[in-house]
Order: structure tokens, then sequence, then C-alpha cells
């Protein structure tokens, strides 16, 4: 799901136990009602969340408007048809003809030197500005400025990951150079004033650090037009490289017969309930195979473009700017010396954990081993295969990243409690059923949900979410919904794995 919170909007902590709680609550029988405390007794007090409906719930009232049919974009239409007949069109073809034409972000174009902040000519010598005031009345001016910018940046890139195409990604792009105009021109009048005329630790002696740096908008116009170009390649195999090819083999050039999967069915298929160890390997390797060679090539180069910029900033590679933040160095200006070891503090860490991970690793391998011994035939048990001293075999985790063992939870869970387990399926299918009964919709999900958080004391939500958000997927379009994404929008938060998680309760 992606969500669009408006400007003010405190993000839900904890939103997926809510939901799971308020889901329960509408659902639950009289006699599993929540209790109460009266007068040293106990009763049961059903709360009916319905009865909180107000003018101010639009999910109630979008609920009664008439169903719309789903936007058709036709070039997505035709992408399909085109290779389900065989013909092999790319986006590249696409990509061609969208070269030298004029600018379509207009709102974003309006910024450009619509203020002071815009200038870079006639500006007075580094750290020669020495009045406190004129330094944090330019800081203030700044954070107003830079809320205009990041808006039509958000705004841009919410349109693209809702329906990404190729007008819309050069929407995006032509907002993030508008955004690296503005933070280069700011960065070079930050400069002017001298930092050192606050305390070390200051608010204003970070922020003036903070925007001497200019990260990768230190990089000159055809370096950062080709970092630029790395980072859309990389999108683009992740969004367009289609799954071919016999099992175990690479895909041969020219050959488009079974490309039907795309990166982004990968993990419900490897968590369906009829997956096994052949299917998992199977999509595991037409992945790799399809897309590894191109990937390992644009993220060698992402890592060379990366580290130019970062020593452009003073540093001496990119991990070293990443750390930065975090660590605190002298040469940030924050402080006079390293406030801060990350690695040191991670290596404690994992020598603090690595016992107990170790008993853990050892106890899911021998479960998972026995789980897939005597699955299947003999292809599928060669594929299942964990031997005694190797490695895991990735695609058993069932994970598109190979990054979790979350799939075998149910399977492997210690103590396993059988009346529990028959307990919880039975509340499970209760739920469902009771879903089914009442002929929930997603966005009812919402609306119940909605009304609980409500009910705890939370602020309403204005009209916006509900018309801006996208809470299930249209197929019509081209969604980037994978891999996960937490993506800031200033006024809006983006999260693609919620609806995801809200189907699984």
């Amino acid at each position: 799901m992606f969500t669009h919170f408006p400007p003010n909007i405190p993000l839900y902590s904890g939103y997926g136990f809510s939901m799971a709680s308020a889901l329960w609550m509408e659902n639950i029988s009289e006699s599993q009602t929540p209790f109460s405390a009266d007068e040293g007794t106990t009763k049961l007090v059903k709360i009916n969340i319905d009865e909180l409906v107000s003018e101010e719930d639009y999910g109630a009232v979008l609920d009664q408007e008439p169903a719309k049919p789903d936007d058709v974009d036709n070039d997505i239409i035709q992408s399909l048809v085109d290779n389900f007949l065989n013909k092999g069109t790319t986006s590249n073809d696409g990509d061609k003809q969208q070269t030298n034409i004029e600018k379509l972000n207009k709102e974003a174009q309006a910024l450009i030197n619509s203020s002071d902040y815009w200038r870079v000519e006639n500006l007075k010598p580094f750290n020669s500005i020495n009045d406190p005031e004129l330094a944090k009345q330019w800081l203030a001016g700044y954070s107003v400025e830079l809320q205009k910018v990041l808006h039509q940046i958000a705004l841009a890139g919410w349109n693209y990951f809702t329906a990404a195409s190729i007008s819309l990604k050069q929407n995006l792009d032509e907002a993030e150079e508008v955004g690296r105009s503005f933070l280069r021109a700011t960065a070079l009048q930050s400069q002017q004033f001298n930092r050192t005329i606050f305390p070390y630790g200051s608010l204003e002696r970070i922020q003036f650090s903070v925007l001497a740096q200019q990260g990768m908008n230190a990089l000159d116009t055809d370096d950062y037009n080709e970092y630029n170009k790395i980072l859309l390649s990389i999108n683009q195999q992740f969004i367009h490289t289609q799954l071919c090819g016999e099992p175990g083999k690479a895909p041969m050039g020219g050959d488009k017969s079974a490309c039907l999967l795309r990166f982004s069915d990968i993990p419900s298929m490897l968590n369906a309930p009829g997956a096994d160890a052949m299917q998992c390997l199977d999509l595991w390797q037409k992945w790799r195979l399809s897309v590894g060679n191109g990937l390992k090539t644009s993220y060698s180069q992402l890592v060379q473009m990366s580290n130019k910029g970062a020593r452009l900033n003073s540093f001496q590679n990119l991990g070293e700017m990443w750390r930065a933040v975090y660590e605190l160095p002298e040469n940030y200006g924050f402080y006079s010396e390293k406030q801060f070891d990350l690695e040191g503090q991670l290596n404690k860490v994992y020598i603090q954990i690595k016992p107990f991970y170790q008993q853990l690793h050892a106890y899911f391998r021998a479960r998972l081993a026995a789980l897939h011994s005597k699955k299947g035939g003999e292809e599928n048990q060669k594929a299942g295969f964990v031997s005694k001293n190797g490695p895991i075999p990735i695609h058993l985790l069932k994970s598109s990243n190979g990054d979790n063992w979350s799939a075998y939870y149910e399977q492997t869970k210690p103590f396993s409690d059988e009346a529990l387990a028959v307990e919880e399926e039975r509340i499970s299918n209760e739920l469902l059923n009771s879903f089914h009964a009442q002929n929930y919709t997603v966005r009812l999900m919402y609306t119940k949900v909605y009304r609980f958080m409500k009910y705890l004391g939370f602020e309403k939500l204005p009209r916006s979410f509900w018309t801006n958000s996208v809470f299930k997927r249209n197929w019509a379009k081209e969604m980037i919904c994978y891999p996960a994404t937490a993506y800031d929008m200033v006024y809006s938060f983006l999260n693609c794995r919620f609806y995801r998680q809200f189907k699984k309760l």
C-alpha cells in the first residue's frame, strides 16, 4: 500500500498491531469481548467503533461513492501484448523516443530563481559573515524554501512510484535536478557564514556544517548525469527484467518464451503454500541468471561514482560519508573530535549476540534440513538438501534477498503448543469467515482501523488521506511496490509493503 499523509499528521507507530486489534475488536463475539473494571468487579464490555463515525470520517463517505474503474495505461497494455506475442518490445526503445524533449515538470521549474536562495553570483568570501543574528535569519529562510523544493520532489516521486512510466520518471528527474540546483546554491551561500561563531554542538553550527556537505551534488554536471543514469539503470532492471529460460540455464538472447514473471512476483510465489524446494530454486536461479550480470556491472559503476562524490566532500569513500552522520567526525565541524565509533560499537554488539546467534542458527539449520529431507521426489529432495557443514542453500529461505528466516517460523518455532495452534487457527478462520460474510473491502478494513485509532485518541485524518492513498495495486499500471520502501515524502509517507502485511492478518 502507498499511504499519503498530509503535513503535520503524526505517523501511527505500531500501526500493523493496531490494525489487527481494531479488526479483532470489530469481529469478535460477545463471549470474547474485552474486560473493564467496575467497582472491584470485572464485566464484559463490547466496543462498537462504528458508533464513532463523524462527519470527518471520510473513509465511510468514500465507501458510499460508486467505485470507479482503474485507469488504463495503454503503454503498459501494449507492452504486455508485445511480450505475449514474442515481439520483444523493450523499454530502451521508449527511451530513445524520449530524448531531447521539453521540460515536463512546470511546477518544479517555477521554483528556480524564485528567491534569493538560488543566487550564486556576488557571494561574500568564505567564512566572512560573523553576525549570528544574520546567520539565524538565513537558516530560517532556508528551511522555508527547502520545504517548497522537497514538496515538488516528493510529489513527483509519489506519482512515479504509483504509476511508473517514462514521462513520470522524467518528471521526477526534473524535480530532483531542481533540488540539486537549490542545494548547490545554498551550500555555496552557507559557506559565507563563519560557523565557528557558534559553539561546538550547537544547532546552528550543526546546520551550517551539514549544509556545507553537498553529497553527490558535489559531482560536476557530467558525472552527476552519469550517476543518475546508473541509478535509473538499476531501477529499470528491477522493474522490467523478466524471468526467462529453463531452470538452471541462462536465458538465450532474443528468446522471449515463458517470460511472464518479474521481480515483484517473486515474494508471493516463494511464500505460496505449495511452493517446494525445487520451485524456490527455479525462481532464485531464473532471477539471478536474468538480471545478475547487468546488476553487477551497474552496482560496480555506482560504487565508483559514489566514492568519487564522497571524496569531493573530503571523505575517503561513501561509507565514511554515511558513517559521518552518526560518528560526527571533526571534519564535519560538529565537534572538535569524533564522538562515536560506529564500526567499533557494531562489532561489540555482534560479539555479544554471537553465542546466541550460533545456537539459533544451529537449531534452525537442523529443523530446516528435517523439513526438506523427505519432501517430494528425488529432484525436490536434492534441491532441499542441507549439508552437515556447508552453508544453508539461500533459495530455501524463501526470501527474494535471502535475508530472513521468517517464512519458516510456524514450522520451526520451539515448544509448539498443539492446543494453542488449533485455537489460533480457529480464531484466524473465524476472522476470515466474518470478513467474507460482511463483504469486507480493502478500504473498509482501513476505515475500521481508522475509527479504532480515533477511539484511542489519535488525531483525525483529512479527506486527502483517503483520496490520495493507494490501498491496492492497480494492475493496469506499472507500480513500484518492491523492494519494501519507507519513503519520506515531507508531507506524506510511502510504505509499499503495508498492504501485503495487512493481507496476512
